[in-house]
């Protein structure tokens, strides 16, 4: 797995990453909400007689008028025009420069209407508004060719087609409908709002040909369903619905909210707040190795995408501050990188956190959560998932966090490591799994045979209660306090109760209970069987290509056992049999029903012979202590060469 150095710090930034996005849409909706609230009125003159001029007026015909109307059925109203006609005892119409002031009831409001004409009942219960008609409230204007206004109901509509305007605000649809009683504005059919965020000369654009905006101030929320697409700049969404509660006491947005296959696309930051662009002069660059400290620096990504069934942005109390971005349902919060590469954040339930002044506080996902790093290629390089995981910007520190048979796992290259717990310190790139963890790796082939305790190509398997790895050293370091760390592949077999593997070097050292094993096939013919190494320490030296056992070494052979104080193998080629062993220090030979003792046995695995010097002395029950120079135990037949010199002449015998 590699897994670069750790020197360099990074944070854990998606404020940054983020906030470019979730601050235009607070903005461009709190810019929605102000158009539409009737709450900033401007105070203006009441309409006055015109001087009377033309024509003179007939039956049903009277010219320059002005009309004020009150009761407590359609409380106080004004109007003007050009003439007012008589069309039948239950209607008039009002034609030329029309204009109509509607106080409401209880007074306190004032929404104006302008129009070419009015048809009107007499009672003043119902309007139909012609000829290019606007309706005024405070700095908001709305207009279209045509309205019915039916006063009982206090509601205003319109089929043919409509537009809004206001500062920083315009939009448009096919048909709305405006209740000046309960104050729900609904747009629907061919829906288009542009919004020009606070401090930003590039609007927010939103809609929809399916779309239909209802608008609520007095329940305070907003909701657009049928399908919305939304864009600033060059960043991009679109969603099935979106949705916004406002705080009780302010205008801001409490709760942005869109679902139904959520898709959001942030291009950069645009406005005169823009950054430069990373990787440009003068702007920070990635760390070049695929490192778990670069899979975090979401903030100098260039391009973000969001998708999933639903996300909710909350702010905090009164602020129209980012406090919580919320996902549900197949998550995936990707960034894009200037070099090709990417990072994946993603679960069915993804919440990130965020401090009052925008950094990032935290980050919690479940439900198949992982983070996944990804070449130019679009391949994953590493993977870290799991049922739940935690970031705590804090510490900069993830844990993935297994439930029952679900295990948090991390994947890199060619290995891949499942426990109960995965720990992250993303600052120095290491990592550590705990519980029952198992790992697997692919030792990779390289130019020539490769030697070694593994062989290359072959699958290892490892079993341990602790996994550590340690970018400083590059090294991996696997430990069972109660039992032993075992490895494995094929029918060789390592364990210990402490086991260290370089990465790069591939040098290992073991401690505490070592045990370790390989299949051995005698060349006559005979059945397998297992040469087995016994010790407290071991070390693996790749470049020397030697294994050492030290203190309380044994050695079983099947036909013999061996007890020395350390025992030097030479491993062979990629990972094959070993070629040879040399026993020292004090070595025990039993060889049933022999038994023989010296300083040096030397183990040649191919002629299977065990070669013993340094005054070796066998113990035989019927021929008694015999000495000699060098015995040579023959493990296939059983028998043992004798060798000595007596006055200069060697002398040789054999024990069968």
């Amino acid at each position: 797995m590699s897994l670069a150095d750790r020197r360099g710090g990074a944070k854990f930034r998606a404020a940054n990453a983020l906030r470019p996005l979730v601050a235009v849409l607070f903005a461009g909706l709190v810019l929605i909400i102000v158009v539409y609230l009737a709450r900033h009125i401007r105070p203006s003159d009441r309409l006055v007689p015109e001087q009377k001029t033309g024509a003179p007026e007939t039956a049903n015909v009277r010219e320059n008028v002005s009309i004020v109307r009150f009761n407590f059925a359609v409380g106080r109203m004004e109007a003007r025009a050009d003439r007012n006609v008589e069309v039948d005892d239950k209607t008039g119409r009002l034609e030329g420069h029309v204009a109509i002031v509607d106080h409401g009831k209880r007074g306190g409001r004032e929404i104006r209407f302008f129009g070419d004409s009015v048809t009107y009942a007499k009672d003043w219960s119902r309007f139909v508004l012609k000829g290019h008609v606007r309706i005024r409230n405070g700095e908001i204007t709305v207009e279209a060719s045509d309205f019915v206004y039916e006063k009982k109901d206090d509601v205003v509509r319109t089929s043919n087609g409509i537009t809004i305007t206001a500062p920083r605000f315009s939009g448009s649809s096919r048909s709305g409908s405006y209740s000046l009683r309960d104050e729900d504005l609904v747009l629907e059919g061919d829906l288009r709002l542009n919004v020009l965020p606070r401090e930003s000369t590039v609007p927010l654009v939103l809609g929809g040909t399916r779309a239909r905006l209802k608008y609520s101030p007095p329940r305070r929320q907003g909701i657009v369903e049928g399908g919305v697409d939304f864009g600033h700049g060059r960043s991009r969404g679109a969603a099935g619905r979106m949705g916004f509660d406002q705080f009780e006491k302010v205008d801001d947005i409490a709760l942005l909210w869109f679902d139904g296959g959520v898709k959001i696309s942030v291009d950069g930051e645009v406005g005169p707040r823009a950054k430069p662009a990373v990787g440009k002069s003068g702007a920070a660059a990635l760390p070049e190795d695929m490192t778990i400290r670069r899979d975090f620096l979401f903030d100098m990504s260039i391009r973000q995408e969001i998708e999933a069934d639903e996300i909710r942005f909350r702010a905090y109390q009164d602020d129209p501050v980012i406090r919580t971005v919320e996902g549900r349902g197949r998550c995936a919060f990707k960034f894009f990188y200037e070099s090709g590469t990417s990072t994946e954040v993603g679960g069915e339930s993804v919440e990130v956190n965020f401090n009052k002044n925008g950094t990032f506080r935290d980050m919690a996902a479940s439900g198949y959560a992982r983070v996944a790093s990804l070449d130019k290629g679009r391949t994953v390089v590493r993977l870290i998932e799991g049922p739940s995981m935690f970031l705590q910007a804090e510490t900069n520190i993830l844990k993935v966090t297994g439930e029952g048979p679900e295990r948090a796992r991390i994947k890199a290259g060619t290995g891949e490591l499942s426990g109960d717990e995965v720990t992250v310190l993303i600052k120095m790139d290491d990592f550590e799994v705990k519980g029952g963890v198992r790992m697997i790796y692919h030792p990779a082939p390289q130019a020539g045979a490769r030697r070694g305790f593994f062989a290359p190509g072959e699958p290892v398997f490892i079993d341990a209660q602790t996994v550590r790895y340690s970018s400083e050293h590059k090294r991996f370091l696997l430990w069972n306090e109660t039992g032993s760390a075992r490895a494995w592949q094929g029918k060789r077999v390592l364990s210990a109760q402490e086991i260290g593997v370089g990465e790069e070097s591939g040098d290992v050292a073991c401690q505490g209970r070592v045990r370790s094993s390989f299949p051995h096939q005698p060349k006559d013919g005979r059945a397998e069987r297992r040469v087995e190494i016994g010790a407290d320490k071991m070390s693996y030296d790749a470049k020397a290509n030697q294994i050492l056992y030290e203190n309380g070494v044994s050695l079983k052979t099947g036909a013999a056992d061996l007890t020395c104080r350390s025992i030097t193998v030479d491993s062979g080629e990629a990972g094959g049999e070993p070629r040879s062993m040399r026993a020292s220090g004090k070595v025990a030979i039993v060889f049933p029903p022999r038994e023989a003792t010296g300083e040096i046995a030397d183990y040649d695995v191919g002629k299977d012979t065990i070669a013993l010097t340094g005054r070796p002395v066998l113990k035989d029950k019927d021929k008694g202590t015999i000495q000699g120079d060098k015995l040579t135990f023959r493990l296939a037949d059983g028998s043992i060469l004798v060798e000595s010199r007596d006055q200069n002449r060697p002398v040789t015998s054999v024990i069968k």
